[in-house]
C-alpha cells in the first residue's frame, strides 16, 4: 500500500477510489502523520499544488521533487529509480527539482520567494513535503513528491488565505469572506491565486491519469512496492 499526503480536500479527490492507494489530508494528518500510517504502508508520496521559488517555473508546471529541505541542514532525498519511472510515463513537460518545506514558514511575497530562492536554490515550498520524507526517511521507506505550481514567484499571496483551509483539509470559507471584510482590497490577488490553483489541479489531474495503476499495472504510480 501506497500513502498520500494532501493538504487539501480538493487534491485529495484526484486519488479517490484508487486501489492500493491510502489518502491522508490536512494539517492535522500532516503533523501526526507516523501514527496515522498504515501498518501495510510500502512507500509514501507527497501530493498537491505548491508555490513557486524559481523563475523557471510557471502556473500549472508539475515538478517532482528531487530532494526536500526544510531550510536546515537536513536534507532529504526522494526515490531516484521512483521518479525516472514516472517522469518516463508522462506525456507532457514536467521538471524534477529541490523543495523547501516546513509547514509553518510560507513564501507569501516575491521578496521573501526571491530571499528563499537565493539562501537555499530549491524551486517549490509546500507544507506537507518535508514531513513525508521525514517519516519515511526514519521508517526506511521510499518517498517521492508529486507538486504542481498554482502561484509563481512574482505573485503575493492574500493574506486572506492564511485561515483558509481547517486542519482536516477542507475550506474555510468564513474565514477567508471575514479577511475580505477586513480588508477588501485583497480580492485580486485572490481570484489571481485561485485561478492558479485550478490550473494546477488540473495539472495533477492529468498526471494522474498517467501514473495512477492500470488494469495491468501491479502498484499505484507504476512503483514494484
Amino acid at each position: 500500500m501506497i500513502t498520500v499526503l494532501t493538504g487539501l480536500t480538493d487534491e485529495a479527490a484526484i486519488l479517490r477510489d484508487t486501489p492500493g492507494v491510502n489518502v491522508l489530508c490536512g494539517s492535522k494528518a500532516r503533523d501526526n502523520l507516523r501514527n496515522l500510517l498504515p501498518a501495510k504502508t510500502t512507500a509514501l508520496v507527497s501530493f498537491g499544488v505548491c508555490g513557486a521559488l524559481s523563475p523557471k517555473l510557471k502556473v500549472a508546471d508539475l515538478v517532482f521533487g528531487t530532494f526536500v529541505t526544510d531550510g536546515s541542514a537536513a536534507r532529504h532525498k526522494a526515490d531516484q529509480d521512483w521518479f525516472e519511472t514516472m517522469a518516463g510515463r508522462l506525456t507532457f513537460p514536467h521538471h524534477g527539482a529541490p523543495v523547501y518545506s516546513t509547514g509553518a514558514e510560507g513564501a507569501d511575497t516575491p521578496e521573501e520567494r526571491r530571499r528563499l530562492y537565493s539562501e537555499s536554490r530549491v524551486w517549490t515550498i509546500d507544507d506537507e513535503s518535508f514531513a513525508v520524507a521525514q517519516v519515511a526517511t526514519t521508517l526506511g521507506l521510499p518517498f517521492a513528491i508529486v507538486r504542481s505550481v498554482s502561484d509563481d514567484c512574482h505573485e503575493t499571496v492574500p493574506s486572506a488565505t492564511k485561515n483558509a483551509t481547517n486542519p482536516d483539509g477542507t475550506s474555510n470559507i468564513d474565514a477567508v469572506l471575514e479577511a475580505l471584510r477586513k480588508d477588501p482590497s485583497q480580492v485580486f490577488n485572490l481570484v489571481q491565486i485561485s485561478f492558479g490553483f485550478e490550473q494546477a489541479l488540473g495539472t495533477l489531474r492529468g498526471a494522474w491519469r498517467n501514473l495512477r495503476p492500470g488494469p495491468k499495472t501491479r502498484s499505484p504510480f507504476l512503483f514494484g512496492v
